[in-house]
């Protein structure tokens, strides 16, 4: 595969003359053939490089979708996250690419959304609005813990099934320390657990697959995307407890050596928490809907 066109680098014609159909095809043609030839250096790459999940989900993306890279129809996709990730995908191919073989494709494609005015947006939920409202509901009651846990604790989905699931393991005296591994980036963090305020033998379930609650906790169920639960759980945390502690509960401040620092906190705060959630919880097991 040639690396310029007419012996100029591609990166060099967009510059001159912004992104021509015989450089989109030139780019579609290495794309194809990268795929088609190098797909398992591809995903050595993106593991080493990545998160594993993303890694996955990008070559997957990748695999299925890389004939929208400087295609005109990916501009009339909706806005949404799916869009998003075959964007992500193809950026992730286009610097596999540049580090493999010397051609700046990424920059090509980034120069190729951008007069194309394709965004790196989705359209949101209106979460300000629509998630201001935590219902249960619609959520059967085998999951009503597994909801308020998520919401107290403010864990990413797959770690808060983790969690929920190996409770035991995890919970010391109401408080959840946590060691998390993402390949290329270990941290810690610690947060207060449901049991503080609903005692774990009360709890209706304690062991929950990802299948089940794929079904059961769901968009529809809940009225916008679970994963905003973690989004308002550092809105009360932050606004009523304390902004630092409410970082660190959810991983966003604080090394592995500073923990011991957060977890000291985490005792002085107890209570002003109970004070602050307490309510809350109370409101939706008693209404099973609450409004912040």
């Amino acid at each position: 595969m040639r690396s310029s066109v007419n012996g100029i680098a591609p990166t060099e014609l967009s510059m001159l003359f912004g992104v021509s159909e015989e450089l989109c095809n030139y780019a579609r043609a290495i794309i194809k053939e990268t795929i088609t030839k190098k797909q398992n250096e591809f995903r050595n790459w993106l593991l080493s490089k990545y998160q594993c999940k993303n890694g996955k989900n990008w070559l997957s993306y990748a695999v299925k979708y890389h004939e929208y890279a400087f295609n005109s129809e990916l501009a009339a996709l909706p806005n949404t996250r799916k869009k998003i990730d075959i964007m992500l995908s193809i950026s992730a191919l286009t610097r596999f690419i540049k580090v493999q073989q010397g051609i700046n494709l990424h920059k090509l494609w980034l120069t190729w959304l951008s007069e194309k005015e394709i965004h790196w947006v989705k359209t949101q939920p209106k979460i300000q609005t629509e998630a201001k409202d935590v219902s249960l509901e619609k959520i059967p009651e085998d999951y009503h813990e597994y909801v308020l846990f998520m919401y107290t604790t403010g864990l990413r989905t797959g770690e808060a099934i983790q969690v929920f699931n190996e409770h035991n393991i995890w919970c010391k005296n109401g408080v959840l320390e946590l060691y998390w591994n993402r390949g290329n980036r270990k941290y810690a963090n610690a947060t207060y657990c449901l049991c503080n305020i609903i005692p774990y033998e009360n709890w209706h379930t304690k062991q929950l697959t990802t299948d089940k609650i794929k079904k059961n906790v769901n968009t529809k169920a809940l009225g916008f995307e679970p994963r905003y639960l973690r989004h308002l759980n550092f809105t009360v945390n932050a606004n009523k407890v304390n902004p630092l502690l409410a970082e660190f509960m959810q991983g966003r401040r604080g090394s592995i050596s500073e923990k011991h620092y957060y977890i000291s906190l985490l005792g002085e705060y107890r209570q002003k928490w109970l004070e602050t959630w307490q309510p809350i919880i109370a409101q939706l097991k008693q209404t099973c809907a609450v409004t912040l």
